[in-house]
C-alpha cells in the first residue's frame, strides 16, 4: 500500500484535528521524511538534507483555508464542490473534486465545525492524487 493510500486510511478514520497527521500529509506530498533526532522532529528532503527548523506545516485537517491552499497548491485548475446535509445531531460533509476529465468525491464526514469540512477536502484530494499516479486503493 502506498503511503498516500495510507493517509488516506487514516483522514477517513480522523474524527477531528490531528497534528500528527498534518505532518505526516505535508511531508509525503512533498517527498520528505520525518526525522526524529531525541530532541526534535524535523523534515528530511529527498536529497538527504535535514531542514534546519523544527518541524512546521499548516493545520490542514483543522482549517478548511488551509486545505484548500493544499489543494491549490497540488492540483492547479482543479475546482471543488462541498455540500452539507442537515442532519440531527450533526451535518453531514461531503466534497467532489473536478476538472475538465475527471472528478473525485470524499466520503461523507459527520460533524460539526471546521475540521470535518477539511476533512472532507483533504480526503477527495489524496482520492485524486492516488488516482493520478495511477495506484489503486
Amino acid at each position: 500500500m502506498s503511503k498516500l493510500s495510507e493517509l488516506l486510511k487514516r483522514i477517513e478514520a480522523a474524527e477531528g484535528p490531528d497534528r500528527e497527521l498534518d505532518y505526516e500529509i505535508w511531508a509525503a506530498l512533498h517527498g520528505w521524511k520525518i526525522k526524529h533526532n531525541g530532541m526534535a522532529r524535523f523534515f528530511q528532503t529527498p536529497d538527504g538534507h535535514d531542514s534546519v527548523r523544527a518541524l512546521r506545516a499548516p493545520k490542514l485537517t483543522s482549517s478548511l483555508d488551509a486545505a484548500i491552499a493544499l489543494l491549490e497548491r497540488m492540483l492547479p485548475g482543479w475546482h471543488y464542490e462541498m455540500a452539507c446535509k442537515m442532519t440531527r445531531p450533526f451535518p453531514h460533509y461531503t466534497t467532489m473534486l473536478t476538472n475538465q476529465w475527471a472528478s473525485y468525491a470524499a466520503p461523507r464526514f459527520t460533524g460539526q465545525s471546521e475540521s470535518n469540512q477539511a476533512l472532507a477536502l483533504l480526503s477527495a484530494l489524496l482520492s485524486a492524487l492516488i488516482a493520478k499516479e495511477g495506484i489503486s486503493r
